[in-house]
């Protein structure tokens, strides 16, 4: 009752403004849909995820997508844009929202500082890919954040932000952000034999077996079965 024609929300939106990132409350109109065969449900999540995609710019990256009316949104809710369009997508099994769902996968904010809580949102998103193409490489990705978010724990929890000052939940260790990261680390114990890896620990410097010509691709991982080696040098 309360959608705009054009399918945003504005009337008792976050500053009165719309958002992209209600393209999560979409997937849940959509679960609403499944679970009581209302197609009004579902017809207006469609009317409010293609208003998304009109949102979306040629780079990936979305406008109306901040919490406020500047287009500097943090990554926190880029993480939900993705999660909205890529969980309806699947639920439609519309490719549109899951291909604008992985256009605006990697657009992340480059201004000298992390959202801590949109990094563990988009490991989620990227398991969430890994489950629907199997394709490693959104498993690789997802790895890679879960791995630098635990080098940024603090006191068993996540801050907002990275340093912990800048500009989302300044000087906080919200509770949502140990929610999505318990979320992803749940995934990668899931996959983790999907993802098998190796450590190696040589009794040689490696030079010893670069000149050996035992270095070539495939010495150490016959067959791939590891899609990561780790070698662990021994310091002299």
């Amino acid at each position: 009752q309360q959608q705009e024609e054009d399918g945003s929300w504005i009337k008792y939106a976050y500053n009165k403004i719309p958002h992209t990132y209600y393209a999560r409350v979409s997937w849940a109109l959509l679960a609403l849909w499944q679970a009581t065969g209302e197609e009004k449900y579902k017809n207006c999540a469609i009317r409010q995820l293609d208003w998304v995609l009109r949102q979306q710019k040629p780079d990936g990256s979305f406008n109306n997508a901040s919490f406020f009316a500047d287009d500097k949104p943090v990554l926190h809710v880029i993480a939900y844009t993705v999660e909205g369009l890529l969980q309806a997508g699947i639920l439609l099994n519309q490719p549109k929202y899951i291909d604008a769902a992985g256009r605006g996968l990697y657009v992340w904010p480059a201004d000298g500082w992390t959202c801590l809580v949109g990094l563990a949102q988009m490991a989620v998103n990227n398991f969430s890919f890994y489950q629907l193409t199997q394709e490693t490489e959104y498993l690789k990705k997802a790895r890679q954040i879960n791995a630098h978010l635990r080098s940024r724990q603090s006191f068993g929890a996540l801050a907002g932000s990275s340093p912990i000052w800048k500009r989302y939940m300044p000087f906080s260790w919200p509770t949502w952000a140990a929610k999505f990261w318990i979320d992803s680390l749940l995934l990668e114990e899931k996959y983790k034999s999907d993802y098998p890896t190796a450590a190696i620990f040589p009794t040689d410097g490696l030079m010893v077996y670069v000149k050996k010509g035992e270095m070539r691709k495939d010495y150490f991982n016959p067959g791939n079965i590891f899609k990561e080696i780790y070698f662990f040098e021994r310091q002299h």
